[in-house]
């Protein structure tokens, strides 16, 4: 009997549990008419609770296949009670359907309690037709790289 598989699928299990033991929020806001206006914005609240790690955050995009663009332009705002900051994205999608999307990496915070991520559009139309959901995650920093 050969052991080879059961190794490689063991391995693979505990690879992704590993990486969803860092998840600290993970969230949505789905677009049911398949369009992304300009005024409309996705607001994401969560808490952080451990300010000794570093966090990534990560954007989820799904549209679909008629999607009419090669990229996305996204203008994020990070904020607590005290600070706000913003940075305009893009990354081509082609023909893919989900896109996730690391955009901010090794993020400090100086102290726990709620924090609110809004992301808008930056296509310069007022409408995004076929963007499905946007949606955020943000994950615990591996220290070891």
């Amino acid at each position: 009997m050969n052991k080879r598989p059961f190794w490689y699928f063991f391995g693979i299990i505990a690879l992704l549990w590993s990486c969803e033991n860092n998840i600290v929020f993970e969230a949505k806001k789905d677009f049911p008419k398949r369009y992304w206006t300009i005024n409309e914005s996705a607001e994401f609240t969560f808490n952080i609770k451990d300010t000794s790690a570093r966090y990534n955050f990560y954007y989820d995009i799904r549209n679909t296949n008629q999607y009419p663009y090669r990229n996305i332009y996204l203008q994020y705002y990070l904020q607590d009670s005290s600070a706000v900051t913003g940075v305009p994205l893009g990354d081509g999608l082609g023909d893919i359907f989900d896109l996730q999307k690391e955009f901010a990496s090794g993020i400090a915070f100086d102290r726990p309690g709620a924090y609110k991520l809004r992301i808008d559009q930056f296509m310069r139309k007022d409408t995004l037709r076929n963007v499905v959901s946007i949606g955020l995650r943000v994950a615990k920093a591996d220290n070891t790289k």
